[in-house]
């Protein structure tokens, strides 16, 4: 009993109407009155919170707000986004590829480093030029040397030689990536080989030049 009693009491109280007078202060004249209750106000407020719930969702739902919700991003804007990553990496390395042309031609133009030992002006922009290492005087003084006793020599141009007999060697062991080509002045044949695989000459012969360039790397010249 003393529930239903209890039950009771919280509806009719939730139930009982208020009356909201608005008077005149001059004449106390009634110019408005309202009579609302708790539940009233409660179910104007719900329906109110509803509302406004809807009309955000709808927002978000049906506008591009919504790509900005985590996890709600479509495949489309995804993939632009990947796209814009990508072309942001390259116009990175073109600027720093420019930033290391201009510096190495400011060192040209200083004179601190010689044009001799470019090979060619792509390797400005792939490397600095300070890593790139000059013969010692040592190897600079054998090959003037060589070439002044080897200027007037005609022999290796005229001399039939007879190469019966000769055993070749295969310097490495590797892939074939170029052959010689006398119209495009590549004179030699290039092979790929796996990283720290040795390297032997094909013939005896005199080392005449041991070297860095940027466009080989490290490079070795054997006179047979």
């Amino acid at each position: 009993m003393a529930k239903k009693k209890r039950k009771k009491s919280f509806w009719k109280d939730i139930r009982f109407k208020y009356r909201l007078t608005i008077l005149n202060e001059n004449t106390l004249e009634e110019v408005a009155k309202l009579r609302v209750s708790k539940f009233n106000g409660l179910s104007v407020l719900f329906t109110t919170l509803f509302l406004v719930f809807f009309i955000v969702s709808s927002i978000l739902v049906l506008t591009p707000l919504k790509n900005y919700l985590p996890g709600y991003l479509n495949s489309e804007v995804r993939a632009e986004i990947v796209n814009n990553a990508l072309r942001l990496d390259s116009l990175q390395e073109v600027v720093e590829k420019q930033h290391l042309y201009i510096a190495n031609i400011q060192d040209i133009f200083k004179g601190e480093v010689k044009l001799d030992t470019l090979i060619s002006i792509d390797s400005l922009t792939t490397m600095r030029i300070d890593s790139i290492k000059e013969r010692s005087e040592r190897e600079n003084a054998f090959i003037e040397a060589y070439e002044e006793r080897e200027k007037y020599n005609l022999s290796s141009f005229t001399a039939n030689l007879d190469l019966g007999g000769i055993q070749l060697f295969r310097p490495t062991s590797g892939i074939i990536t170029g052959h010689y080509d006398a119209e495009t002045k590549h004179y030699g044949v290039d092979l790929a080989a796996p990283s720290n695989e040795s390297i032997v000459a094909v013939l005896d012969g005199v080392v005449i030049l041991s070297t860095y360039t940027a466009d080989t790397g490290y490079l070795i010249q054997l006179q047979h």
